[in-house]
């Protein structure tokens, strides 16, 4: 059994348009002291992705109780529906899509060039109110992370990915 990887449904999209190559993840210490910090996706493996999804015939009952089959829509398609459900309870049969890591580095978010902005996924527009796309990644990362975890500063696993299907 291969283990998930999360994405927001605009990564999903940026992923399977081929704009997205790279994703960056907290670093999180070790619960214990004097353990040293494992990669939770190391170079190679093969990861599922978890999205906003829904199944509109069982939309009440919990993602385990949904029989397999059954037809998922999902957040990034377009899809208009009343509620999403989170991808943290996303049921593996019920992922569309794989990614294989290709390589793993660890740095600053902060350290984050125009380029990797790109490879992140991010759109930049004529009239974007962000001039400096660095800026628009910070404020993507605020989103996701938290109010301010963009000063912070935290260290970052940043991991380069492929479509495996």
């Amino acid at each position: 059994m291969t283990r998930p990887i999360i994405f927001t449904a605009d990564s999903v999209i940026a992923i399977l348009e081929g704009r997205k190559t790279q994703t960056r993840r907290l670093v999180r210490p070790p619960k214990k002291h004097f353990t040293p910090v494992r990669c939770p996706h190391p170079a190679g493996s093969i990861r599922w992705v978890k999205e906003p999804w829904q199944a509109p015939v069982y939309p009440n009952i919990k993602p385990s109780e949904v029989p397999e089959r059954t037809k998922i829509i999902y957040k990034a398609d377009g899809e208009l529906w009343k509620s999403w459900r989170t991808p943290l309870f996303m049921c593996e049969w019920m992922s569309r899509l794989k990614v294989r890591i290709i390589s793993v580095e660890t740095d600053k978010v902060q350290n984050i060039s125009v380029n990797d902005v790109l490879a992140e996924g991010v759109k930049i527009l004529d009239k974007d109110e962000f001039f400096n796309p660095v800026d628009k990644f910070a404020s993507l990362w605020n989103k996701i992370n938290g109010n301010d975890s963009w000063l912070d500063n935290p260290t970052v696993w940043i991991y380069t990915l492929e479509v495996v299907e």
